[in-house]
């Protein structure tokens, strides 16, 4: 661990625009490193800008993660009581919110579940109709998807096997899946726990070891398997000269200059987070202002900073409608010795009971029996007042079993989790308030419409599976006794609209009422998911970036350019053209004359194999209409790769996942023809043993620190790439793939 940066590090001044003003400290100041933070600070360094990022947590590394969430002082996040962990629970009125404070983020402490939510939530909500999100997403999701090395989960443990046989019985076996996650998997038949070279970005990120499947996600990952954003958004943002400041508390923004708005850009104001008398103050001044503070740390943040006049224009609606993925927490316990429940990933296997309830196993590994204080054993589908006489009852009628479901030791091995999400509608509002027992201060409360802590569909479905599997049905304790939810996922409360009326910011992330400032954390997602919000929150701040004009433009800071104005319709003759058939000169007929070029989306794994988030990709691109859609980089050759992701087509090992992916695109009538690829001498430096092409010609100097200098091909070489590119394309023709195309022309 670190001590604050902030405290020790001078930050380098920009000379401002205008005379009277003082010189920046940094370009953009993103406030938080979580999910939306992280992404943000890559993006913004790469596109030329300095970037400083404060982080009210602290910095961890593997080693010194704690090892059981029994050790309070090193897993909970409560500075004033000593405590310097990264977990933090906050109690309100309506609802309980688990939260990460890290530099990372929540991803230090959270289950690795990375997952997309039904295309239904883009139709709810107050960002509903801003732009087409069903087109505009999924190519935002897919880097996301690239950058978090979002992979098929393939450690199933105990847990997840039952789950399975829960689904079967509960008639939902379509649904069930292994889950989808941000965690670096051993290769088939490989043990976790070895390391490896960078295996995501060519060498640039740091090394990382496979998992292990010990269940400890949750608790921090002490084996280097976990993608958490400090070994990649975060990890990289800091190579490109981003500085983080850890352990630095955001207390103040304000504009410079007089200038109301934020023109001239802002002071930020911070403190050390986990000193109690030292508070080491500071001032940075800055072109932008970015909060990525998370749904509760930037709305208590931005209320503080409206009530105190920092800020006054912000939009009334801050703080109103926030979500918690309508949560609850339940559990089946097995008593006694038998199978542990602790191995595999924290957030495994998954099911929807219905459209709208999402089912997912978590787990903690064997000792980290901490969570058992929490919760108790289920009350039944009594509700209202009936439900604590109907807890008491329950325990009284079978007493045996309440001691053994209240006993904390093997708690962890013997549990089986199950994080319930839905989508359903339903919100609460934060405000500053001064409680009765604390007339110095206001602090941040809820208020509105109580949110269900009882979700019958998914009780009756563990009340069914503990007679199924002879376990104990639990509950947490908090919706029982006092009939509050909890949520791990809180969201909202700076909601996405068309006006400063209905929300605080816009499509892309805009504040109302002010110039260089964004939000991009879980505040800004304003429907419910149903589902772990972490991908959405960096897909959509990988589309609020793309907005961002790069340093060297004319108007880098505050792009006052829309990308929703409509654009210039083609005319009726262009129109009946473009849809017209294509014949070929081989006899192939394309539907029309709309075709999608070759890209490298680089989605396969590290291995080089395809995925199923290229069958997803292209079963998008195939349902929009295209005539062709050609591939993006299939190499012919693993040895010759043209940069970390692409697929490998050698033999037919892959076959049932590139048929899914040719049925995928052309499901609605396109054609996909496969680009086979042999990079020749243009292959990154490092990413290949060597690089073979028809001669040494070396690169010119401008591109020789980027690609080595290739080794001439021997005749026989020469027709072992011809023989490859004929294998290939055998093998995409029985996949099902239309056509080929072959490129080689990169000498």
């Amino acid at each position: 661990m670190t001590t604050s940066p902030g405290a020790t590090v001078p930050a380098p001044r920009l000379q401002a625009s205008h005379a009277d003003a003082a010189p920046y400290d940094f370009d953009h100041i993103v406030i938080g490193s979580g999910f939306g933070g992280s992404v943000s600070a890559l993006r913004l360094s790469e596109k030329g800008y300095t970037v400083g990022v404060m982080e009210m947590g602290r910095r961890w590394k593997p080693e010194d993660f704690p090892k059981s969430n029994w050790d309070a002082r090193r897993y909970f996040w409560r500075p004033g009581l000593r405590m310097f962990g990264f977990f933090n629970m906050r109690l309100f009125r309506h609802v309980v919110v688990m939260c990460g404070n890290a530099v990372g983020g929540g991803s230090i402490a959270y289950a690795s579940a990375l997952l997309k939510p039904s295309p239904d939530v883009w139709d709810q909500g107050s960002w509903a109709g801003l732009q087409d999100w069903k087109r505009v997403m999924p190519a935002h999701y897919a880097t996301a998807e690239r950058m978090l090395g979002v992979a098929d989960n393939t450690l199933l443990g105990e847990a997840d096997r039952r789950l399975e046989k829960l689904a079967h019985m509960a008639g939902v076996a379509d649904s069930y899946y292994a889950g989808r996650s941000g965690t670096f998997f051993p290769p088939p038949g490989e043990r976790g726990g070895k390391t490896y070279p960078d295996p995501y970005f060519g060498g640039e990120g740091p090394e990382r070891s496979t998992c292990t499947g010990c269940g400890g996600c949750l608790v921090g990952c002490r084996h280097n398997a976990k993608n958490s954003l400090d070994k990649n958004y975060l990890y990289l943002a800091e190579r490109r000269g981003a500085q983080v400041f850890a352990e630095t508390r955001v207390v103040d923004v304000r504009p410079l200059n007089g200038k109301p708005d934020g023109s001239d850009g802002y002071e930020v104001h911070t403190e050390c987070s986990t000193a109690l008398f030292d508070k080491r103050r500071r001032v940075f001044r800055c072109r932008a202002v970015v909060f990525a503070a998370s749904s509760l740390g930037t709305v208590e943040l931005l209320l503080r900073l409206k009530e105190g006049g920092s800020l006054p224009r912000l939009s009334d609606d801050l703080g109103k409608r926030i979500r918690t993925n309508a949560e609850s927490l339940l559990g089946l316990r097995f008593p006694g010795r038998g199978p542990s429940m602790s191995p595999g990933i924290a957030g495994g296997a998954a099911i929807y009971l219905d459209p709208h309830t999402h089912v997912g196993v978590v787990r903690y590994a064997e000792g980290m029996d901490g969570t058992s204080l929490l919760m108790t054993v289920m009350r039944g589908a009594a509700a209202g007042w009936r439900r604590i006489p109907a807890w008491l009852w329950r325990m009284l009628r079978h007493p045996v079993q309440a001691l053994r479901a209240h006993n904390p030791i093997g708690f962890a091995r013997q549990t089986m989790l199950f994080v319930v999400m839905q989508n359903k509608e339903g919100h609460i509002d934060l405000r500053l308030r001064r409680p009765w027992y604390w007339p110095f201060g206001k602090q941040l409360s809820t208020e509105g419409a109580p949110i269900p802590a009882h979700i019958p569909e998914a009780n009756a479905f563990v009340e069914r599976a503990a007679k199924a599997l002879g376990g104990i049905p639990m509950s947490l304790l908090t919706e029982t006794l006092f009939n509050i939810p909890t949520t791990a996922h809180c969201m909202g409360g700076c909601a996405m609209a068309q006006t400063a009326e209905h929300g605080v910011i816009d499509a892309r992330n805009r504040v109302f009422g002010y110039q260089n400032m964004l939000i991009c954390d879980g505040s800004m997602l304003s429907a419910n998911l149903g589902v772990n919000p972490s991908l959405t929150i960096a897909a959509m701040t990988e589309l609020a970036m793309s907005h961002i004009p790069a340093k060297s433009s004319p108007n880098p800071v505050h792009d006052t350019s829309r990308s929703d104005m409509p654009m210039p319709k083609t005319s009726n003759a262009g129109h009946r053209l473009l849809n017209q058939p294509l014949t070929l000169p081989n006899g192939t007929v394309l539907r029309n004359r709309l075709a999608k070029a070759a890209m490298s989306e680089t989605l396969g794994t590290y291995d080089n194999r395809p995925t199923s988030s290229l069958v997803r990709l292209y079963e998008r691109w195939g349902a929009s209409g295209l005539g062709l859609i050609v591939t993006g980089n299939m190499m012919i050759d693993r040895r010759a790769l043209g940069e970390p992701g692409n697929v490998a087509v050698e033999d037919e090992s892959d076959l049932t996942v590139l048929r899914q992916w040719a049925k995928a695109a052309t499901a609605q009538g396109a054609a996909i023809w496969a680009q086979l690829n042999h990079p020749g001498k243009q292959s990154t430096k490092g990413l290949n043993a060597f690089n073979l092409a028809p001669s040494t010609v070396p690169f010119r100097e401008d591109m020789a620190a980027l690609f080595e200098t290739p080794r001439e091909a021997t005749g026989s070489e020469i027709h072992d790439i011809i023989e490859r590119f004929g294998r290939s394309a055998a093998i995409v023709k029985k996949a099902g793939f239309s056509g080929v195309q072959i490129h080689g022309a990169h000498g």
